[in-house]
């Protein structure tokens, strides 16, 4: 039998290259119709040039805080979460991670 399959440390490797090449790929479609300024946050790197297009970590960052901010979101909802995880989970919010 293939080693592979009976080793489950190297299905799980596997399916993380996977999803990481899916992540990867997927990046660049699903932010293609938005603004550079909407991409771009540089006010944590001073040096870096403004006018520079938004790199492909610029769009993963964006994509990432998104997603974050929607599970946020989903677990505000949630009227069983204790009010000091909530409190927690706004400012996290606010200041971006």
């Amino acid at each position: 039998m293939n080693s592979v399959m009976t080793d489950p440390w190297s299905m799980l490797r596997i399916g993380i290259s996977a999803m990481n090449m899916l992540s990867y790929d997927m990046t660049e479609p699903s932010t293609w119709d938005r603004s550079a300024e909407e991409l771009v946050d540089r006010r944590s790197r001073p040096w870096d040039d403004a006018d520079r297009r938004p790199s492909h970590q610029d769009r993963r960052n964006f994509l990432c805080h998104g997603i974050l901010a929607n599970e946020f979101n989903a677990a505000l909802d949630s009227k069983s979460l204790p009010r000091e995880i909530i409190d927690i989970m706004k400012k996290t919010a606010k200041t971006g991670g």
